[in-house]
């Protein structure tokens, strides 16, 4: 090789190493940095992925806030719907409480609801107590504890009554990405607004207003139904039970399901 030639290479070569050291030498300063993860965005995506619903869960609708409670094999619920306050626009205070309990076996078309109503909102709505039994074929009534024996018509209303009718339930609601145990059964929890909720037996005007709302929804997927249904309403000038006088105050409404798939044994109720 001349010498010529061998210097070039030299020089060739020199070029490459100095282009490479320079690259090296980069300044630190001007040295692009690596994108960086906001710790709390982070963790935030951890749990929402480690508590995502099943697929299909990220919305819910229960209209009926025992819907599909039908297609179990059995169960055991309770109801009830609450209120504590004034009449509008007076100092009056006033108070109602509706509750049930209710056991259903539709494998052998069994069904047993304990109900109870108590007001002082109008006289229009009278307070009652009574146990409804559904045998097969067989209805039972008992009202104010004695057996009722010629009101058929009565007996079958009476046992169908369900939370659903008494309390409504959710148009939507959206995951809250928490998981928990309830009632012996994993659920997820789901937020909703005001907009969202059914409510049969609360009557709205031009004038009422909800004041302040909080609420929980548990969902089981598994069940494809609700398990826990919370819900304190602050509410202006509202009717309650179809009554005419509006009120003020704070409205309560609960729902529990539990024993899920359980068939229960029910027997004709006490005096029938």
């Amino acid at each position: 090789m001349s010498l010529e030639r061998f210097s070039f290479h030299k020089i060739v070569l020199y070029g490459v190493l100095l282009v490479g050291l320079g690259a090296c030498r980069t300044d630190p300063a001007n040295a692009p940095l690596p994108t960086q993860v906001d710790p709390n965005a982070f963790a935030t995506s951890v749990v929402m992925t480690r508590e995502a619903p099943p697929t299909g869960f990220d919305t819910v609708a229960f209209e009926r806030i025992d819907a599909n409670t039908e297609r179990l094999g059995g169960f055991r619920a309770t109801a009830s719907l609450s209120f504590e306050g004034v009449f509008a626009r007076t100092p009056r205070t006033t108070n109602a409480l509706s509750e049930a309990e209710i056991f259903d076996n539709p494998v052998t078309n069994a069904r047993r609801v304990i109900a109870s109503l108590a007001n002082n909102l109008t006289p229009d709505i009278p307070s009652l107590n009574y146990e409804a039994v559904r045998l097969g074929e067989d209805v039972f009534l008992v009202r104010d504890g004695v057996c009722v024996q010629n009101a058929p018509d009565d007996a079958k209303l009476a046992v169908e009554l369900s939370a659903g009718t008494l309390l409504g339930g959710i148009k939507n609601a959206t995951t809250a990405y928490q998981r928990a145990t309830v009632n012996s059964e994993i659920v997820w929890r789901y937020a909703f607004i005001p907009d969202d909720l059914v409510l049969p037996n609360v009557g709205f005007g031009a004038d009422s207003q909800i004041l302040g709302m909080t609420g929980e929804l548990w969902v089981s997927p598994t069940l494809n139904a609700v398990v826990r249904y919370y819900l304190t309403l602050e509410v202006e000038n509202i009717t309650l039970f179809g009554g005419n006088l509006p009120v003020s105050g704070t409205l309560f409404l609960r729902y529990e399901l539990y024993e899920a798939g359980t068939p229960v044994n029910l027997s004709v109720p006490f005096g029938c």
